[in-house]
């Protein structure tokens, strides 16, 4: 015996086949994940292009020496920061929890 719900007075099949679940990005769950990481292609392109731009300034980074190119003080990238405040690997693009 199937057990059915009644969903907006519509029977539905809890067993029904819907298609192959799609894993989406954890960043802007707008695309799929791209191989073995948490987030897509456009959001990795926007995580290492981020790794460009200090936080202080937001202006370009010297990334041999982490100054920034406007006031030349110490800074850590805006790719660094995310990391830190989402734990976020750079290494894997994978959240860690």
């Amino acid at each position: 015996m199937i057990n059915t719900i009644v969903v907006g007075g519509q029977y539905t099949d809890p067993t029904e086949y819907t298609g192959p679940e799609t894993d989406w990005c954890k960043r802007c769950q707008s695309y799929e994940k791209y191989d073995d990481t948490d987030v897509c292609e456009s959001c990795i392109d926007e995580l290492e292009e981020m790794s460009e731009y200090s936080v202080c300034c937001t202006s370009r980074l010297h990334t041999d020496t982490n100054r920034c190119t406007e006031c030349l003080e110490w800074s850590e990238s805006e790719f660094d920061d995310f990391c830190n405040e989402n734990n976020f690997n750079p290494k894997t693009y994978r959240y860690e929890y």
